[in-house]
């Protein structure tokens, strides 16, 4: 294990009137890697992704890549499918697609059908995650044709689950049940433990959702039973193959199965275990799940009368759900900016080298001239062909942002849409004051919703060249102030001190809206690259 050890790292952003300083003293825990054979890298790598150590996984996959022989085309185009799949678990969408794409040509260039069809399902999977479930169907469809055509079982058994997982998702029940049946059948054959245990859980979580979109009077029994015997068969396998992870998520199906049956105090006892195998203050990589849980912890404490404990877990729900946004929103937002202003001036430079180029032509007379135009004209027909080209790539680009946007507001609101159906089905047992209080709540979350959304119409606005400088004289230190309490909140909760040093009024002439926005910008990256117990000074020059 190497151990680098950073002292006092300082991070200072002068603007005008501004010093931000982050003082922080952390230690950094990368694993080493040893690669006398490519298997041993593949081996780490893959522990480390199916214990859900993401982190520890593609840094043992990033040092591998720089000594795997380039030439060993089987291992490269592993190794980027793996990487695929680890980078899609922490949600980095862009290079989880650019991975997949590599292994997806390497196959293609030699022929490894396994591989591409495995390449097929990784940009699947991206599309499924970024919620562009039609893209995603044509992926896994791609990869079932091939998997088919070749009698692949592995992957045939994956495509069934990937596929089941999405007609799931859309309610297509009919045609998710075979799929998953089919793909437990091969797992099943090939004493695939892990997959059994998968595949087990998917199909109980199916029967689940029947009966949880169903009016209560509707209840299927037989689902029920059913649901229980497949998430029961998947525990048992889980406990002797000792996997915490699946075991949580079981754990996870067991809880929406015993509220089905309205039995809080079980689905609690089972929301108990899952804690005290988790960490709330996890990083977030793991907020969706947690978030979740947090959800059904307020739900079950809800129905059972106790208040506190309900909006204590339905307030734990709003903090991850606003860190994870942020964090996401942010990480994406930087992402997306960088590759796209990079773009833009590819496209400038060439142009002006095209111009250059074209005068230069024209420098000649007589016939000379006569070729050189021809030859214009070639030129200017193939540079307006390779600048819709580029222009189509930038489309493509702002799209895929638009769909990790979409990823990142889905869930908020997703959350907050079910902690307002579990204020409407408890109101008329709960007392005036707590309705009054989990309302406030409630409110508190929409704010944060509603300011998340004004973050991304300002950026897009500036990006798309649609926000105009609208200078006037306002006093810069109210302006500021909700950014700042909102700042010194994401502080508190990653252990930073945050001090403040401004004086009681200052006016200042500029537009207030941008200069809001470069300082939450400001403010918010200190909190990002500042660890937990660093300190953020807030001063004036």
């Amino acid at each position: 294990m190497k151990i680098k050890l950073n002292q006092m790292k300082y991070y200072i952003i002068p603007l005008f009137f501004i010093v931000i300083t982050s003082c922080s003293q952390t230690v950094n825990h990368e694993p080493s890697v040893s690669l006398t054979a490519n298997a041993d890298y593949y081996q780490q790598a893959q522990h480390y992704y199916l214990t859900a150590n993401y982190d520890t996984a593609m840094t043992i996959l990033n040092q591998a890549m720089e000594v795997i022989d380039t030439a060993n085309y089987q291992d490269l185009a592993k190794a980027y499918l793996l990487r695929s799949k680890v980078a899609n678990s922490l949600t980095l969408f862009e290079a989880s697609m650019e991975d997949a794409h590599k292994a997806l040509s390497i196959s293609e260039q030699h022929q490894f059908i396994d591989h591409k069809t495995s390449a097929l399902l990784s940009i699947g999977g991206v599309y499924y995650m970024m919620y562009n479930n039609k893209k995603a169907e044509e992926f896994f469809l791609k990869a079932k044709s091939i998997a088919e055509e070749y009698k692949l079982q592995s992957e045939m058994m994956q495509v069934a689950g990937f596929l089941g997982r999405l007609y799931s998702s859309l309610e297509r029940t009919v045609e998710a049940f075979p799929l998953l049946n089919q793909a437990l059948d091969i797992a099943q054959k090939q004493s695939d433990t892990l997959r059994i245990i998968e595949y087990l859980t998917y199909i109980g979580d199916c029967y689940i959702t029947l009966n949880r979109r169903a009016n209560q009077n509707e209840i299927v029994k037989e689902y029920q039973q059913t649901a229980k015997r497949f998430l029961d068969e998947a525990m048992e396998l889980a406990l002797i193959k000792n996997e915490p992870k699946p075991i949580n998520t079981i754990r996870f199906g067991y809880i929406r199965w015993y509220r089905v049956e309205n039995n809080y105090p079980k689905a609690l006892e089972y929301a108990q275990k899952i804690l005290q195998n988790t960490d709330l203050n996890a990083n977030p990589n793991t907020y969706t799940f947690l978030m979740q849980l947090c959800t059904q912890l307020g739900a079950i404490y809800a129905y059972l009368g106790e208040a506190r404990q309900a909006n204590h877990f339905y307030q734990q729900s709003y903090s991850m759900m606003k860190e994870q946004s942020d964090y996401r929103l942010h990480r994406s937002l930087q992402e997306m900016s960088v590759k796209y202003d990079v773009q833009q001036k590819e496209q400038a430079h060439q142009a002006e080298r095209e111009r250059e180029k074209t005068q230069r032509l024209m420098l000649g007379g007589g016939l000379i001239a006569a070729i050189l135009l021809l030859v214009l004209l070639v030129l200017v027909v193939a540079l307006h062909r390779k600048r819709n080209h580029e222009l189509a790539e930038t489309n493509v680009i702002k799209d895929k942002f638009f769909s990790i946007i979409s990823h990142d507001l889905r869930n908020p609101a997703i959350v907050q849409r079910d902690n307002l159906q579990i204020l409407a089905d408890n109101a008329e047992k709960w007392e005036p004051k707590t309705i009054s209080g989990y309302s406030r709540n409630l409110l508190k979350s929409a704010d944060g919703l509603v300011d998340l959304l004004e973050n991304l119409l300002g950026w897009a606005r500036i990006q798309t060249g649609r926000k105009v400088f609208y200078p006037s004289t306002f006093e810069m230190i109210e302006a500021l102030q909700p950014d700042i309490n909102i700042i010194k909140n994401l502080a508190e909760r990653k252990n930073i001190a945050f001090e403040t040093l401004t004086p009681e009024t200052a006016y200042v002439t500029g537009d207030d809206n941008m200069l809001t926005t470069v300082v939450r910008n400001l403010l918010a990256n200190a909190v990002k690259f500042t660890p937990k117990g660093g300190k953020i000074g807030f001063l004036k020059f």
